[in-house]
C-alpha cells in the first residue's frame, strides 16, 4: 500500500517539472529519487517537492556554472511558487530558506541572473 502511494506521488511530482523546464531524466533519476525520499516523510505535496526539485536543480547548476541553464530555471521558479502558495499548495516558509540558499549560491558563482 505505502509503494503504491509513494508511485503516485512520484508520478505527480515528475508531472510538475515541466513547468521548470526540467524533466526527471534531466537530473538524474537517482539523484532526483534521494532528493524526494528527503521530503516525503514530511508531508510535502507534489507541488512543494517540485518546486523543492527545481531549487536543487537550480542550486546544482549555480554550483557547477551552469549559469545559463540555471537562468532558465530560476525564471520560471517564482511564477510557480507564487501561484502554489497563493493556492495554499506550498507552506511559504519553505521556499523562503530555499531561496535564500540560492542567493548565496548566485553570489558565489558571480551569476547575472537572481531569482527575485
Amino acid at each position: 500500500m505505502f509503494f503504491n502511494k509513494r508511485k503516485k506521488w512520484n508520478s505527480q511530482v515528475a508531472s510538475l517539472m515541466p513547468t521548470f523546464g526540467l524533466d526527471i531524466q534531466q537530473m538524474g533519476v537517482m539523484s532526483a529519487l534521494e532528493s524526494l525520499d528527503l521530503v516525503y516523510p514530511k508531508g510535502f505535496s507534489p507541488q512543494e517537492a517540485a518546486l523543492y526539485l527545481a531549487y536543487v536543480t537550480y542550486n546544482s547548476l549555480l554550483s557547477k556554472g551552469a549559469l545559463d541553464a540555471a537562468a532558465v530555471v530560476g525564471k520560471r521558479i517564482p511564477d510557480a511558487e507564487n501561484e502554489w502558495v497563493k493556492l495554499h499548495l506550498v507552506n511559504p516558509r519553505n521556499p523562503k530558506a530555499w531561496r535564500e540558499k540560492a542567493r548565496l549560491l548566485e553570489e558565489q558563482a558571480g551569476a547575472t541572473a537572481r531569482l527575485p
